[in-house]
């Protein structure tokens, strides 16, 4: 068995407070990275309603929450003004609508740190076309 006297205890103690904080630091920021992501999807429902979610919607598959988010495949782009100004969602929601008619895929910026009534916020969508498998 290793003790340790003097010195050695205190730079142990030192060493070992500083891991601790390293150790913190780290899991904080990694929590941080994960609460927003971009998910490549198809558009496959919307759905609009005055007081709730932020009235206007957008279906995504597959699912944010595929990529660890905490987020059901419902997206809000907040058509209310609560986490965006209407202009910006009324723009978003446009992108989805177009995405959804011509089958199009988005690039859509989700982020679970921000949500209305437990819908995650899109922050941004993009229409991108088709995605082609290249894979052999």
């Amino acid at each position: 068995m290793i003790t340790f006297h003097g010195k050695g205890l205190a730079y142990l103690k030192r060493y070992l407070s500083t891991f601790a904080a390293a150790c913190a630091l780290v899991a904080l920021s990694s929590a941080a990275l994960a609460a927003t992501d971009r998910i490549t999807a198809n558009v496959e429902r919307i759905q609009t309603q005055a007081g709730i979610y932020g009235g206007c919607m957008a279906y995504l598959n597959p699912s944010p929450g595929t990529l660890g988010l905490n987020c059901s495949n419902w997206v809000t782009m907040s058509c209310d003004g609560t986490l965006q100004s209407k202009s910006a969602a009324s723009h978003a929601m446009s992108q989805a609508q177009l995405a959804m008619v011509t089958g199009y895929y988005v690039i859509a910026q989700i982020t679970d740190s921000q949500d209305i009534n437990g819908i995650c916020f899109a922050e941004r969508i993009t229409v991108i076309g088709q995605v082609v498998d290249v894979t052999p």
